[in-house]
């Protein structure tokens, strides 16, 4: 009898932990992992489908390393100073714009991240493309378009890009 609540209280946690769901790797890029989990939450975010969150993850990652390279980031402070932008041009203050995003799904953690990201992006296109941009704002907003994709392209042609098997 000891001997049976002796296993039971051995595998009882073992088959628990079997039970536990493990993420899924649909992508890598040099290092860094881009799981399912990770395109579930782009999803959720609005884009329309898997294979294109997978690949905007995976357009921010070789962004991330090659602004991590070239030693850009973007501070809290930066990231404060949009926030207070964007409210000011919707006509809101910070609290409504934050009651307006949870209203809409957002949490406030994440729609920092992701608006760090776009910053870290915007200085990274603005750093590789430097003086080739035209000066013009409305032909400045599509040569920073197409500056973005060159650029790209070239990281893809440079940077390990593993997209894993099938649907992400």
């Amino acid at each position: 009898m000891r001997l049976f609540l002796f296993s039971l209280l051995v595998t009882a946690p073992l088959a628990r932990a079997q039970a536990v769901a493990v993420d899924r790797i649909v992508a890598s890029v040099d290092t860094r992992a881009i799981t399912r989990s990770m395109v579930d939450a782009r999803v959720k975010q609005g884009l329309t489908n898997r294979v294109e969150a997978r690949d905007a993850l995976v357009e921010e990652a070789l962004i991330a390393l090659d602004a991590e390279r070239l030693g850009l980031s973007i501070t809290d402070a930066e990231v404060d100073r949009a926030l207070h932008e964007i409210a000011q041009s919707n006509h809101l203050t910070e609290a409504q714009l934050y009651d307006a995003l949870k209203q809409q799904g957002y949490e406030l953690a994440s729609y920092r991240e992701a608006l760090r990201t776009q910053l870290r992006s915007m200085r990274w296109v603005l750093n590789r493309a430097g003086d080739s941009l035209p000066r013009e704002p409305l032909e400045r907003a599509a040569g920073l378009d197409a500056a973005r994709k060159r650029l790209l392209e070239t990281l893809r042609a440079t940077t390990s890009v593993e997209l894993r098997g099938g649907q992400p």
